[in-house]
């Protein structure tokens, strides 16, 4: 019987019970094991180590300041967005894309644009076989607002938030004009989102390698009254 003043040391003996090939599987199949833990382990970690450079690359791309881009970005895209503020806050309490489209119009047009709305676009597309084919059936697009004259157009929304669905949208348009008419690379549009919580403006132009630069001028929160909430009574009875 132990006593506390005896103290138990445990070890593992090689009583015989285990042969010497038994031990000697056990310890290659052991070494398998750790060196597949290891493997499994590195990948994991250089998974990981993506990951994480991918996330970086992202948050770069995200926090780019544009503030020094003025000079470099296309005046007119400036100036349309400088435009669409005014207009934004022509309607206090609010408005549909129609509402903010037509004074858009008059508003360029009396600044001496030429402005064509609603334009039908066709698509055509590069067949399997190199021929150029325009989709039957009337499957066509429509542009809100085309500057002809400066190869730009104008796809407007109003919506709580622009996503990728939209930008697409102006991008299939702007595929159209750049790959099948002359205006080729010169090619430029603007999505112009007046929401229901704040404007939102992203310019759009073809770089020389035919890739597409994407530029956001502007996102300014709606200042909404709203007078109903804030003097409104109710009769008691």
């Amino acid at each position: 019987m132990l006593t506390n003043s005896d103290s138990v040391r445990v070890s593992l003996v090689d009583t015989g019970s285990i042969n010497y090939s038994t031990q000697k599987e056990i310890a290659r199949r052991t070494k398998m094991i750790e060196q597949k833990v290891t493997i499994v382990v590195k990948e994991q970690i250089e998974k990981l180590h993506e990951c994480l450079k991918k996330k970086d690359k992202i948050k770069a791309v995200k926090s780019k300041e544009l503030s020094n881009w003025e000079s470099e970005i296309n005046p007119t895209a400036l100036f349309i967005s400088r435009l669409c503020l005014q207009v934004y806050n022509k309607f206090p309490y609010g408005g549909r894309e129609n509402h903010y489209q037509a004074l858009l119009e008059a508003e360029l047009q009396q600044k001496g644009f030429i402005v064509r709305q609603e334009v039908a676009v066709t698509y055509k597309v590069n067949t399997t076989s190199g021929e150029v084919l325009q989709l039957p059936h009337g499957i066509h697009g429509r542009e809100d607002l085309l500057l002809p004259q400066k190869k730009m157009i104008l796809e407007l929304k109003q919506v709580n938030e622009i996503g990728d669905i939209d930008h697409q949208q102006l991008l299939r348009y702007m595929h159209q004009r750049h790959t099948f008419s002359e205006w080729g690379t010169d090619t430029t549009g603007m999505l112009i989102n007046f929401g229901k919580k704040d404007l939102e403006i992203w310019f759009v132009n073809y770089t020389e390698n035919d890739d597409t630069n994407h530029i956001r001028l502007m996102k300014i929160p709606k200042v909404t009254h709203k007078s109903w909430e804030v003097n409104a009574y109710k009769m008691s009875i």
